[in-house]
């Protein structure tokens, strides 16, 4: 039995020892930390295109609760700094991802980081997702301006028709929204409509003081002592009226204003008159 295990143990004692395996150092880890500091700096440029996106966005709502030109005209050139921002970006970030696709290529020729490597399916995929998020986030922009132009060009339309009472053509509207009239046309129309009741209102002016002196009013910046249409002046304490006696001719007749004696008491009105003599009996007729 002692036999038995001395022999197996040496046995196994006997046997060679199975090959180490050692793990070389290469320069695929370093390379792939320099490609993920790319890929970072990458993916901020593209959130701060989701942030100009945002601001594009609640601009345009904004647009629509403003009735002010220079308001409107402030916030469309906001509007369009935004999206010349966005569009440089864009072009910054696809030249970037440019210039990983040529490294990646170049590290293909490293030794172990050949094609279908783990090294290289990790570049090509994390290359290719940020290149969709680029895509993804063009195509949003592409949509919101799509949005802004149609729902301007409809505000233009209405304008248009609310002046003019006719339906514009597509060149009209261009015609108006690249010359920047769309913004100032309709204000313009108003200030014309409203210098047109102005003018109407001067023009009523110098007809006034004829309809008050007919209506017996006293016009304005009358003199004293001019007598007012159908009454005495303030100077003279009587006035003449028409009189006629039955039978006879009309004869002017004068009368006594009310008057006001300094202690308050008020003189009749029907003060002394003169009134013509009786004409004479007309003569007896014969038989």
């Amino acid at each position: 039995m002692n036999d038995l295990f001395s022999g197996s143990f040496s046995r196994f004692r006997s046997e060679e020892p199975p090959p180490s395996v050692e793990m070389t150092s290469s320069t695929a880890g370093v390379n792939l930390d320099k490609f993920f500091e790319d890929v970072e700096s990458i993916k901020e440029e593209l959130r701060e295109m989701e942030s100009l996106q945002q601001k594009l966005h609640d601009a345009h709502e904004q647009s629509k609760t403003l009735h002010n030109a220079n308001s409107v005209k402030e916030l469309r050139s906001r509007m369009d700094s935004h999206v010349s921002l966005a569009l440089k970006k864009a072009k910054l970030i696809k030249l970037r991802l440019e210039a990983l696709d040529r490294s990646n290529a170049a590290n293909r020729s490293l030794p172990g980081c050949g094609p279908g490597s783990s090294s290289d399916r990790t570049r090509t995929s994390v290359v290719n997702g940020l290149r969709k998020k680029l895509r993804d986030s063009m195509d949003a922009f592409t949509s919101i301006r799509n949005q802004i132009s149609s729902e301007y060009r409809e505000t233009v339309q209405r304008r248009y028709f609310t002046v003019t009472g006719e339906n514009p053509d597509e060149k009209t509207v261009d015609l108006l929204i690249s010359t920047g009239e769309s913004e100032t046309f309709l204000q313009k129309a108003i200030q014309e409509q409203g210098r047109g009741r102005v003018l109407d209102t001067i023009s009523e002016i110098p007809r006034a003081p004829r309809v008050r002196q007919r209506t017996g009013e006293e016009p304005q910046g009358t003199p004293p002592g001019v007598p007012r249409h159908g009454c005495p002046g303030p100077s003279s304490g009587r006035a003449t009226r028409r009189h006629r006696e039955p039978g006879g001719k009309s004869q002017f007749v004068r009368y006594r204003r009310n008057t006001t004696t300094p202690n308050g008491a008020s003189s009749s009105g029907s003060t002394s008159s003169t009134s013509p003599p009786p004409p004479p009996p007309p003569p007896p007729t014969q038989a």
